[in-house]
């Protein structure tokens, strides 16, 4: 058994690995994989949750079950949520069950996605020590972009059942959009906003259209906006630093500094740090000022 950050290598039974239906889809050639993984091993072991059920892999369990293999190595991943292990358990596709929302949907699509596209990188690592990459079967292109690789493809069919990709990556970004600090708050609730309907009407290119228009806007704004330089300090006079001094005169002999230096927060310390440093640098140069001045007297 080996162990990596957030997975745990190790052998286990064939028939132990549960298959939901999702992943039951057109497996291309088999017999290509199968004869490869009989003379050169299993080079990627298949991926599961914990509980045992199969995240990605489907194509290799199908062939070690061909050769008739009683045990495979396998790579346990923690961290999966509750819900994508869920869906990717299920064993009837024809079962009564909420269907997803949008948002929902597209939040297990990028989960599974990054699973997939560790998976497919890990492989590639492998197949660089001498082995030849067993291509599997195109899964064709999304109905708008085409895809770069399986993964996309691969998880936008698991989820949904489809092999567009391309309405969950909108609905992404309109996620990433709501939470980007970047931009002005106005434009987050309007995301969030258009988020909330598109979980009601469904209606992704409307929604996500919507979406970039007022992203658009807000940073034409700020292009377009004159940048204001905020105003000098006012200077005061020399009478007012006269008094200020004649206050904090003697302010040392009334804290004691044990109780503040155990007593401020991180944050107040530095700010107390920030006052001293500041005062001392404006004492050196009222420090030199008074020497010239000094001098140029004589």
């Amino acid at each position: 058994m080996s162990e990596e950050c957030g997975r745990i290598e190790l052998d286990r039974a064939v028939n132990s690995i549960r298959v939901g239906h999702r992943h039951r889809h057109e497996m291309g050639d088999l017999d290509g994989l199968a004869a490869s993984i009989s003379q050169r091993g299993l080079l990627q072991p298949i991926t599961i949750s914990p509980d045992g059920v199969l995240v990605c892999g489907a194509r290799r369990l199908a062939a070690v079950k061909q050769l008739g293999w009683r045990r495979v190595n396998v790579w346990v991943r923690s961290g999966i949520s509750s819900k994508l292990e869920e869906l990717l358990a299920e064993q009837d596709e024809n079962m009564m069950r909420k269907p997803l929302t949008p948002t929902e949907a597209a939040t297990l699509y990028q989960e599974l996605k990054a699973i997939l596209a560790d998976d497919a990188a890990r492989r590639r690592r492998a197949t660089q020590f001498g082995a030849r990459t067993q291509r599997s079967s195109s899964s064709g292109p999304a109905t708008v972009a085409a895809p770069s690789g399986d993964a996309r493809v691969l998880a936008a069919h698991t989820i949904t059942g489809r092999k567009s990709y391309t309405s969950l990556e909108r609905i992404s970004e309109m996620q990433r959009i709501a939470e980007d600090t970047a931009l002005p708050p106005s434009v987050r609730a309007y995301a969030k906003a258009e988020i909330k309907a598109l979980d009601s009407d469904r209606n992704v290119a409307r929604h996500f259209a919507a979406t970039k228009a007022a992203v658009g806007t807000a940073r034409a704004v700020q292009l377009t906006s004159p940048v204001r330089t905020p105003p000098a300090p006012r200077r005061h006079r020399l009478r007012a630093f006269r008094l200020l001094l004649n206050d904090v005169s003697d302010w040392t002999t009334h804290y004691d500094p044990g109780e503040i230096g155990r007593g401020l927060t991180d944050d107040e310390w530095v700010n107390f740090e920030a006052v001293v440093a500041a005062t001392v640098a404006f004492a050196e140069r009222a420090r030199k000022a008074r020497t010239a001045a000094a001098g140029s007297q004589k």
